[in-house]
């Protein structure tokens, strides 16, 4: 039945089901998390708010895959737009790995002398200060990526965007909502960190997913092209004895 299917549509479907693995394991462990917080288990290893948890390294491994598949595509269609993407998931996976928004952002904080409104703490001003200052690095690298993009890899670049500007979102935005509503009760405060920490989850899935598009894409590029050269190779080699005789 595969072999019916043209060779894009194979690409389509083998993206689907990549991606669709990592989102299964994705609603496996947000299904799990709540799972356990309904029936007030205190599992710390499955906690996807958790600092060293499975969840974690799950993310550390996706980030990890996207930096691959970048250095992948970039030597493979020789563009360097592709390569100028593995600084912005290198240092993307370094801060979560190390929770450099945490330490810079208690630095930050330590300088505070005033109170923050609406429940916040100066921790969360001083992280807020830190992913703006990286959420800008990222920026530049990828404006550059998106500047010296070929017209058909510029899609792919400003699609990348999108996803890490939806990452900004759930990371930035409503963390800062997550720690606002500390004071609204247990399952509230747990509803928004679930939705904030699912969030990145699977808009990271979701972004890899694509870099896994963009690479079999790649492979039925260049495959026809690896084919024409290989016939018309051994079409000069067929030739030349008939020209000795």
């Amino acid at each position: 039945m595969l072999a019916s299917v043209p060779f894009g549509g194979r690409v389509r479907m083998k993206t689907f089901r990549s991606a669709g693995l990592f989102l299964a394991a994705d609603l496996f462990l947000i299904g799990l998390h709540v799972t356990l917080y309904m029936l007030s288990i205190r599992l710390g290893e499955f906690n996807i708010e958790a600092d060293g948890a499975y969840p974690e390294f799950y993310q550390y491994l996706k980030w990890y895959w996207l930096i691959c598949l970048s250095f992948y595509l970039g030597v493979r269609l020789r563009q360097a737009a592709y390569v100028l993407l593995v600084p912005v998931f290198t240092l993307l996976l370094i801060d979560d790995a190390f929770s450099l928004h945490e330490f810079w952002g208690a630095d930050i904080a330590s300088r505070l002398a005033f109170t923050p409104p609406f429940g916040l703490r100066r921790q969360d001003i001083g992280e807020l200060g830190f992913f703006l200052v990286s959420g800008l690095t990222v920026f530049v690298f990828w404006a550059f990526a998106y500047h010296f993009a070929s017209v058909s890899v510029r899609k792919h670049i400003a699609q990348v965007g999108k996803f890490l500007m939806l990452l900004a979102g759930f990371g930035v935005a409503l963390d800062g909502i997550h720690t606002a509503l500390r004071s609204f009760g247990k399952t509230v405060y747990f509803i928004a960190g679930t939705l904030e920490d699912g969030g990145e989850m699977i808009t990271l899935s979701l972004l890899l997913g694509c870099l896994v598009r963009y690479a079999l894409e790649c492979g039925a590029v260049l495959a026809p092209r690896r084919v024409d050269r290989q016939q018309s190779g051994g079409s000069r080699v067929m030739v030349s004895p008939g020209r000795a005789g």
